[in-house]
């Protein structure tokens, strides 16, 4: 079974850059940008396309549909570490109707403290 963990926290936070630290540390991980998926599929997605080159938020349904689709791709993986899904109710809701092995195993709200544990884990695995 996968486990799945969420960084949630505002832009600039660290969730990208310690949620790839931290995949590239641990067996069999992988890191999910949402930001980068939705960009992916925008050059071949011209709605998508539109919505994001006009600063506009992206529809919840899209932004699922994209997650749904990167979780799929990676369903060998032990462990995914999401950067800011979900980040808001209706997302969140999604994740109960999802299968029982796409369910979130934990999600780490940014803070001082959070970013203080995986700094510190991050170092002593570098050693």
């Amino acid at each position: 079974m996968t486990s799945i963990i969420s960084l949630i926290g505002p832009p600039g936070s660290g969730k990208g850059t310690y949620g790839a630290m931290l995949a590239s540390r641990l067996f069999n991980a992988s890191f999910i940008s949402v930001g980068d998926v939705l960009r992916e599929q925008a050059v071949t997605n011209e709605q998508l396309s539109r919505i994001m080159k006009s600063g506009e938020l992206v529809d919840d349904g899209i932004v699922n549909q994209a997650v749904i689709h990167s979780l799929n791709n990676r369903s060998d993986k032990n462990v995914i570490i999401l950067d800011g899904y979900p980040r808001n109710k209706s997302q969140t809701q999604l994740l109960q109707t999802w299968p029982h092995e796409l369910q979130m195993s934990a999600a780490f709200k940014y803070m001082f403290r959070v970013l203080y544990v995986l700094k510190r884990y991050l170092a002593e695995e570098s050693v």
